[in-house]
Order: C-alpha cells, then sequence, then structure tokens
C-alpha cells in the first residue's frame, strides 16, 4: 500500500504567530526573579535593541552568558518559566486566545501541521514550546544562518522539503533528517508574522502574513523583495476547511 500523502501541510510558526513572545520573555523575567536574579528592565532593553535591528531574541542565552549564572540556576530558572506557564492566567497570556481552536480544527479536520520557529538559542524555542504545551506538535527548530552565514528563511526552507514528484517532505522529530519521521502533502501553507519569511517560497505554496498591531523592524518584509501572502490579523481568518481532504 502506498504512503498517504495529504493534500496540505500547514507550517506554522510560533512566535507572535501561536504565542505572545513578548510575554513569553515577561515570564521568564519573573522566573529569574523568583530565582533570585532581578534583570527583568535588562531583559526588556535588550529584546528591543534586537528587534529595532530586525534580530531575533533569545532571553535564555543572553542570560546564560551573564557571569554570575551557575548551570544549576538556568536549570531552576527554566523549571520555574514552566511552573508560571502552567498557571491558567499566564498560559491564557503566552497561548493566543485562536491558537488551540486553530489547532483543534486542523485535527479534526486530519489536516497534517508542523510548527516551524528559528531562533539563535534552539534550547529557548523548546522551552517556549514545552511551556506553551505545544510540544506535543511535530516541530522543527531552525537557526538563523547557515554555515556560511546567509541567512535562511522558512520559504526556503520549504522549498527545500519540495520534491517534484510528491510534493513536501516535511522531516520532523528531536532531530529532523529525511531518514526519519515524515510529514508528507502536495503543497504547503505558511503562516508567518515575520514578512521576510516568505522569500524563497515556491509559488504553488499558500502563505498568510499573520499581523498583530504594528510592525517592528523585525517583522517587515526587506525591501526590493516580493512576497505573495495574504495578510490577516487572526487564525481564524484563515478558510481552513478548504484545505482539508
Amino acid at each position: 500500500m502506498s504512503e498517504r500523502i495529504a493534500p496540505t501541510l500547514l507550517v506554522l510558526d510560533m512566535d507572535r504567530t501561536l504565542i505572545n513572545s513578548d510575554w513569553a520573555v515577561q515570564i521568564y523575567g519573573q522566573a529569574c526573579k523568583q530565582e533570585g536574579l532581578d534583570i527583568r528592565d535588562q531583559l526588556r532593553n535588550a529584546q528591543t535593541a534586537a528587534e529595532q535591528t530586525a534580530g531575533s531574541f533569545a532571553a535564555r542565552s543572553d542570560i546564560e552568558k551573564r557571569a554570575d549564572v551557575t548551570p544549576d540556576l538556568m536549570t531552576r530558572v527554566d523549571t520555574t518559566f514552566k511552573e508560571l506557564c502552567r498557571q491558567y492566567d499566564h498560559r491564557d497570556m503566552l497561548v493566543f486566545p485562536e491558537t488551540e481552536m486553530f489547532l483543534h480544527r486542523a485535527g479534526r479536520l486530519a489536516i497534517p501541521h508542523v510548527i516551524l520557529t528559528q531562533g539563535d538559542d534552539p534550547q529557548w524555542q523548546q522551552l517556549k514550546l514545552e511551556a506553551a504545551g505545544l510540544a506535543r506538535i511535530p516541530h522543527v527548530i531552525a537557526g538563523l544562518n547557515d554555515e556560511s552565514g546567509a541567512r535562511i528563511t522558512k520559504g526556503g526552507i520549504i522549498a527545500s522539503w519540495t520534491e517534484s514528484t510528491t510534493g513536501v517532505v516535511a522531516p520532523v522529530g528531536a532531530e529532523p533528517t529525511l531518514s526519519g519521521p515524515q510529514l508528507r502533502a502536495r503543497h504547503a501553507v505558511l503562516v508567518d508574522d515575520k514578512g521576510s519569511s516568505f522569500i524563497d517560497l515556491p509559488a504553488d505554496h499558500d502563505a498568510y502574513w499573520i499581523q498583530r498591531g504594528m510592525l517592528r523592524p523585525s517583522q517587515q518584509i526587506p525591501a526590493g523583495s516580493e512576497h505573495m501572502a495574504q495578510v490577516i490579523t487572526s487564525l481564524l481568518q484563515i478558510d481552513i476547511e478548504s484545505y482539508a481532504a
């Protein structure tokens, strides 16, 4: 029997698409304070500086490189962060209200979906996935630059998954490789908050640019670049039923 190939694979960004990254940083700062390290103002300033230069901010690595921080303290902070996020009021702020409804619809309609997230610190990305209760979903954590230093885009990643005969083959699992677990579909739908993510996305795939309020420099598409993304302000604006089998 041949392996089933779904019509569509949903490729979902995490930060500012499924979760509120600002709250993640704030809650992490609160976890630091509870463990005796009150650097909330420094975290907030570092995040603002990184995003004004179109960069990505990793709160965990920003703290870990401090001279007064030990591995034991980092472990305690990580644990406290996840405990705080499990509290109802904090999780309600961390995960956008429509996220679970959207994921539930995708599951009910049997539409395969994967979280594709990028960052300089894979541990920070994984920690947020776990804290938000999203680690159960197949996910891929990619870096921001390749070995030569060139910028990696999500569109480019999806292009590397695209085969001429079978469509999209997305490797998933703890260490994604094309020899491990895979999700297969005829075409992909990328949902992301950064305009630059759609660069290099093949034309036969769909794209949704989710914009929650005013765009930051890190979310805007570079001048001179083209994209084909449909602008939305909520995940529920995607006609997900149209992508079902």
